[in-house]
């Protein structure tokens, strides 16, 4: 199978910095302030699970010199051709000139390591001519041409070499602007060809704001405001329910970021994984508080990337507190965890107790 691969080099390198996403930026941008290269360790990992399937011999990879593809692919002693050079800074046009290269060259298959930024770009180029597999690697993942981890790669490329089935899977525009700005503004921005690998693929990110929600919502967080221990940081993650505890404790709080309370007093705002790490050191007692995405299911890995696998390593999982409305508990047959840290999210899988209104829990498996 001729198969097209596509590295967005800069993609998911904001997410501990805190920048919410890298559209716009270019990879020299994000060398500049240290950025860690997820793309290139998540593609990797991708990569090492297609080599253990029957499959991988009969996979021909056709891909970009340097960070776009071919250095990770050389890395791992796999054999590709390059069909595109690139500069070592790459750029948004670097990614549309990749894709109308690929598609000359008669792929079967693209598979990219990105966001929704990267899947918005190669969608603009093919449209519905070739079907497109994403290995999470961006901030921001809304939309459903992606795997739900990249270690699934193997078996989803083994399924579609097999059967060669697709499905639609949308993509979605996320507004970055808005965004950053602390505000989700999404819409459909295309439906793209996807290998039909139902259980490997994440679904669209949901977003609710029925009244009845916000008034578990309500009653979640006045929960937790009564049970709160004054002496104790909690690190308040990413999401609506989160931000409505962090009212409940007196902070105001943009529900996309990661922020710290202590009783009612605001310790920080906006934090990156730095600045956490340096919060779990300075602080004995600390517990992380965090809620699944709608429709998705994650806890970590999809638009907390502050909270990484390095300041997991530092807190217990008794530390770790998961909340969520019935309603959106209601949609999620289990829960998820994708760190980049396969020890961390070993750690992680089992079940969890989630708080879900007043004294109201509900068991939930974490995968």
């Amino acid at each position: 199978m001729r198969l097209g691969f596509i590295i967005n080099p800069i993609a998911g390198a904001g997410g501990p910095l805190g920048l919410g996403g890298s559209d716009g930026m270019t990879s020299e941008d994000l060398e500049r302030l240290h950025a860690r290269p997820v793309a290139q360790e998540r593609a990797e990992r991708a990569l090492r699970s297609m080599e253990k399937q029957p499959c991988f011999k009969d996979l021909r990879f056709l891909t970009c010199s340097g960070p776009m593809g071919a250095d990770v692919l050389g890395r791992l002693g796999i054999p590709h051709e390059i069909v595109l050079s690139v500069p070592r800074w790459t750029v948004r046009t670097d990614t549309l000139k990749a894709v109308e290269v690929l598609k000359r060259q008669n792929v079967e298959l693209i598979v990219f390591v990105g966001g929704d930024g990267t899947a918005k770009d190669i969608c603009s180029v093919i449209d519905r001519e070739i079907p497109i597999l994403g290995i999470p690697s961006g901030v921001k993942m809304h939309s459903s041409v992606f795997l739900t981890r990249p270690t699934d790669a193997g078996l989803a490329i083994q399924i579609f070499s097999e059967i060669r089935r697709v499905v639609e899977g949308e993509v979605m525009d996320v507004n970055e602007k808005e965004f950053r700005a602390g505000r989700v503004s999404a819409r459909l921005y295309c439906v793209a060809l996807v290998p039909d690998v139902a259980g490997y693929r994440q679904s669209t990110k949901s977003i609710s704001d029925s009244s009845s929600e916000w008034d578990e919502i309500e009653e979640l967080a006045e929960y937790f405001l009564q049970s709160a221990d004054r002496y104790t940081l909690y690190i308040l993650g990413t999401g609506s329910t989160v931000a409505a505890i962090s009212r409940k404790l007196g902070v105001e709080k943009n529900e996309l970021t990661v922020n710290a309370v202590l009783g009612n007093r605001d310790v920080g705002r906006d934090l990156d994984e730095s600045s956490i790490l340096e919060l779990v050191d300075r602080y004995d007692k600390r517990k992380v508080v965090v809620t699944p995405i709608g429709g998705q299911g994650f806890i970590f890995g999809r638009g907390n990337q502050q909270l990484s696998s390095r300041v997991l390593s530092k807190i217990r999982n008794e530390d770790i507190i998961v909340v969520a409305t019935p309603t959106k508990l209601s949609k999620l047959k289990v829960l998820r965890v994708d760190t980049g840290d396969e020890e961390i999210d070993a750690r992680l899988r089992g079940y969890w107790k989630v708080l879900t209104g007043y004294a109201k829990f509900k068991l939930m498996e974490v995968q």
